[in-house]
């Protein structure tokens, strides 16, 4: 559904919603005020309920009437939905309740979030699924029959095949930009919104925008500008984000602090550490969204990743508005604290092997700073080939001196590589311990690899 101004808009709002019902009239009252309507400018709110079982339907049908008739010239709303999830939510069947045991109990509570097997990732109707016997009984996953029916050998095989087919399908971004909704109408995942939200909107630049979060009345008006500032044959090849304030305001001060500070150089240079740009605050051309080919519908992995990587490596550039321009929510529903911690350090290497271990002298070998967990999992993450690249480890704590890291490959070898002294540390290498652990890492490189440059010759992993 379309509603609104008649004329193309400069700027579509791509606005995935879920159950957002909580934050919606916040998000909604920031588009209000957006100094770029109240200039005369052409905006569209481009709105995809990926199946809300909420209020978030009324409260936008609401703001779609009170922001059409505030802006009856300037401003379109178009509202699209996962109609076969908003029908059976009308009908009343919640999935828990529609898929409830022989016994008459319920199933656990993640089959309110997925209809896939947690082992093999099948998709499958909600009655075909069960919960694994199992010695913990903190797990309540839903598996399939296939593989509860595995013997632990087994099962430990397929936990490995599963993790390899995963990296290799990361290196190819894998999901696609399908907008078909599954035969049992569950929510799609953002990646999915996202992409659904692109395609029904008509704007020439595309505005992210979370329904939990708030914009500053000058989000839109300055981003714009900054596009429209650059030489025409960079404004279809910039990704421009701003700077944010946190809701509450003392919530993740490290992560705040350090994208908030962050140089234009450092943008690209610690591209592998995060998204050096909040997702929430990009804005873009249309063009740099089919030139990615969309947002990756795997919800295993974030989408923002992804795309940020793919951007890159299509020769895609990077401009951050440092003024806060959006008040970022943090709240216990959000997605971010639920992505699987090796899922995304998985898309972070894989994009580092596409981008970096192909050219020299990265592809003679490269060592790595550090030897705690992040480290080993870095190692991990690598495909077997890349991981012949690695020549040592580099560790300051000196009871580890002399040491060896093991890790198991796919054709069942392992792979021996030996922890040296910190001392030692020449480049190229990668730095996989946390800067905010206070263990003085730019300190060493400094004083143990005084000519290094971050972002040539060493990348930050953690």
């Amino acid at each position: 559904m379309t509603d609104g101004a008649g004329k193309a808009p400069e700027v579509s709002i791509i606005l995935p919603v879920y159950n957002a019902e909580e934050f919606l009239d916040e998000a909604f009252h920031s588009i209000l005020e957006q100094s770029f309507l109240q200039k005369g400018g052409h905006l569209e709110v481009s709105i995809f309920d990926d199946g809300s079982h909420d209020r978030s339907a009324e409260i936008v049908e609401q703001w779609r009437r009170q922001l059409t008739e505030a802006y009856p010239d300037t401003l379109r709303f178009t509202v699209g939905t996962n109609t076969a999830r908003l029908e059976a939510a009308r009908r009343g069947e919640r999935r828990n309740e529609a898929y409830a045991k022989e016994d008459g109990s319920q199933l656990p509570a993640a089959a309110e979030e997925a209809a896939s097997c947690a082992l093999c990732r099948r998709r499958a109707p909600f009655e075909e699924l069960q919960a694994k016997k199992a010695s913990s009984k903190k797990d309540e996953k839903l598996y399939c029959k296939t593989c509860c029916a595995l013997s632990k050998e087994e099962w430990q095989q397929k936990r490995r095949e599963v993790y390899t087919e995963k990296m290799s399908r990361n290196q190819g971004y894998g999901g696609s930009a399908s907008t078909a909704l599954p035969a049992n109408g569950v929510p799609c995942g953002i990646g999915f919104a996202c992409n659904s939200a692109v395609q029904q909107s008509s704007g020439e630049f595309l505005c992210r925008f979370d329904a939990d979060d708030v914009m500053y009345p000058e989000r839109i008006q300055l981003q714009i500008e900054a596009l429209r500032a650059l030489p025409s044959e960079h404004q279809d090849r910039t990704l421009v984000g701003t700077g944010f304030v946190r809701m509450p305001e003392d919530a993740t001060p490290r992560y705040t602090g350090w994208l908030n500070g962050m140089t234009d150089d450092q943008l690209t240079s610690q591209r592998f550490r995060e998204v050096t740009l909040l997702h929430p605050t990009w804005m873009y051309h249309r063009r740099i969204w089919e030139r990615v080919g969309g947002y990756t519908q795997d919800t295993a992995v974030g989408e923002d990743i992804v795309f940020f990587h793919k951007h890159l490596e299509a020769d895609g550039l990077l401009l951050r508005v440092p003024r806060p321009l959006l008040r970022y929510r943090c709240h216990p529903g959000q997605r971010s604290w639920r992505l699987p911690r090796r899922a995304v350090q998985a898309a972070k290497v894989a994009a580092f092997q596409r981008q970096i271990l192909v050219v020299e002298p990265w592809n003679r070998g490269f060592g790595v700073l550090g030897a705690g967990r992040d480290a080993r999992d870095f190692v991990k993450a690598l495909s077997d080939d890349a991981r012949k690249l690695v020549t040592e480890f580099y560790e300051v704590d000196k009871n580890k001196w002399g040491k060896w890291i093991s890790v198991a490959q796919a054709d069942g070898s392992l792979f021996h590589m030996p922890i040296v002294p910190q001392q030692w540390l020449r480049t190229p290498f990668v730095v996989c311990v946390a800067l905010e652990r206070g263990f003085g890492v730019i300190e060493a490189i400094k004083r143990d690899a005084p000519a290094a440059r971050e972002g040539v010759d060493y990348f930050h992993l953690v």
